[in-house]
């Protein structure tokens, strides 16, 4: 099969290699928009369930992976001067999206997918040769809206963000809550084995907008930020990316969704079929999942459409828990001020149990009542994962 993927992210870039490992005669493509050392971003968060996936499906690659990774397991909660630690059920591990897409496009070359960088793609008929179209062009997909057939809704979130890096070592994951004269900002810190960290800043429209973010140009911006979170950042530089400083903009999360994720021999992954709040920190690791998941699909169906449907169905049955506790964890961050008179300790488990419907239904002090009392009696516990499943239906509906 010829097979073209847009889009040399970690869902096109991984997909081409487990369509080539499957059968090494297809002629897997991908091309890519930018150059081959242009990938953007900072840390990608990743728990051992994903890292296991990627060692099932290519042993060779997630042993590059694993090795680069860095992993810890307290997290922190810094407000009001008290810092409230938070230990993990699991390992967190974190890598850089820059080294992850090098070390699968390396891995994608050494199968004989074939990688053409610096090539844009904006509709079909650029690729009228290939069997199968993947496009995985991310949340702004031009493949996906030049087919027109999916039923794409998109929506902005009313909260704002901005994802920076800093040379300032985090060890492990930290979350910085400041108060403002035109509101709460928080930051969240969290380190890799580059040398460089991740440092994403957070806030509603309304203290955005008061602080002056929407007029400032990126230099202030980024200065307004060194000052409100000199205290963590400790004089370390604060960047947009690592070549470039002033290269950040702030923004407001695009949720995507599509009714249909194929359409004739095109297939939506990844982003561009469906996007995932970056509090929820599994937008990559659903990415690859799809990736899984498509190349899994095609090699149990001999026809295509089969397959496509086959993988549509599947992905979009397993996202839904996912989808859902996203949502929630979104929507708690854009009520970050309904949370903020708690206690430093109930704000901050009030924070990690933020995927919990409960959360949206009972005023914040009677939640943590509840919570505590469920969470040390195990007679409570047992009756609140009995009644978890309803409360989390009109938890939905209540958001």
């Amino acid at each position: 099969m010829k097979i073209t993927c847009v889009g040399a992210g970690p869902a096109g870039l991984y997909f081409a290699i487990l369509a080539k490992r499957r059968n090494p005669a297809h002629e897997v493509t991908v091309i890519e928009r930018n150059g081959p050392r242009q990938t953007r971003g900072w840390g990608l968060a990743f728990g051992p369930e994903i890292l296991k996936k990627l060692a099932d499906a290519d042993p060779e690659s997630a042993r590059v992976i694993e090795r680069g990774m860095h992993r810890w397991r307290e997290d922190y909660v810094s407000i009001r001067g008290r810092r409230v630690v938070h230990v993990n059920d699991t390992d967190i591990y974190t890598m850089t999206r820059p080294r992850l897409v090098e070390i699968l496009a390396g891995r994608a070359r050494e199968l004989g997918a074939r990688i053409r960088y610096n090539e844009e793609v904006s509709g079909l008929s650029q690729l009228a040769d290939a069997e199968l179209i993947v496009a995985a062009d991310g949340v702004s997909s031009r493949l996906r809206d030049d087919v027109g057939t999916f039923g794409t809704d998109m929506t902005l979130s009313r909260d704002k963000f901005i994802w920076l890096g800093t040379d300032a070592p985090f060890d492990s994951f930290e979350y910085f809550f400041v108060e403002t004269a035109c509101g709460w900002v928080w930051g969240a810190g969290y380190g890799g084995l580059s040398g460089l960290s991740t440092f994403l800043v957070h806030c509603t429209a309304q203290t955005w907008s008061d602080l002056g973010f929407g007029t400032m140009p990126v230099a202030g911006s980024l200065e307004v930020v060194r000052e409100l979170f000199k205290e963590p950042l400790a004089g370390y530089r604060l960047m947009g990316q690592a070549d470039d400083e002033n290269n950040a903009r702030w923004l407001s999360f695009r949720s995507v969704t599509n009714q249909r994720w194929h359409a004739g021999n095109v297939v939506l992954v990844g982003d561009s079929a469906h996007s995932t709040h970056f509090s929820a920190g599994i937008g990559t690791g659903m990415a690859i999942e799809d990736a899984i998941a498509l190349a899994d699909a095609l090699g149990r169906h001999d026809r295509l459409d089969s397959a496509l449907e086959a993988y549509e169905r599947q992905r979009k049955a397993e996202l839904k828990p996912a989808q859902d506790a996203a949502r929630l964890s979104s929507e708690w961050f854009a009520n970050v001020p309904r949370y903020i008179n708690l206690s430093p300790q109930a704000f901050a488990t009030a924070l990690y149990a933020r995927r919990s419907p409960l959360l949206v239904l009972l005023p914040p002090r009677l939640w943590y009542q509840v919570y505590r009392g469920f969470s040390q009696v195990p007679v409570l516990r047992q009756l609140a994962a009995r009644l978890y499943p309803a409360a989390r239906a009109i938890g939905r509906r209540a958001a």
